[in-house]
C-alpha cells in the first residue's frame, strides 16, 4: 500500500481474468483504480467488516437513500 495525497493506495494483480471481468463494472479507466464503495463510505459515520459483509453507520436517512441507490442493502 501506498499513499498519494489523501488516498490510500494498493496494487493487486489478477491471475484470473473471471474474477476482473466480474469486477469490472467498478473500475474507472481514467483513475486506473477500483471504485465500490467510496461515496457511501464518506456519507458513514462508521464501518464494521462482519464475515463477508461491510456494515456502514450513516449520518442521515438522506444517506442511507443514497447508499441503496449506490448498491447497497438496508439493514434495521
Amino acid at each position: 500500500m501506498i499513499k498519494i495525497g489523501k488516498i490510500w493506495c494498493f496494487k493487486y494483480f489478477f491471475d484470473d481474468k473471471e474474477i476482473f471481468s466480474d469486477l469490472l463494472e467498478y473500475y474507472n479507466r481514467e483513475k486506473y483504480r477500483f471504485e465500490k464503495y467510496g461515496t457511501i463510505l464518506k456519507s458513514s459515520i462508521d464501518y464494521e467488516d462482519k464475515g463477508k459483509d461491510r456494515i456502514f453507520i450513516m449520518k442521515d436517512t438522506i444517506y442511507v437513500e443514497d447508499a441503496i441507490e449506490a448498491g447497497a442493502e438496508k439493514v434495521v
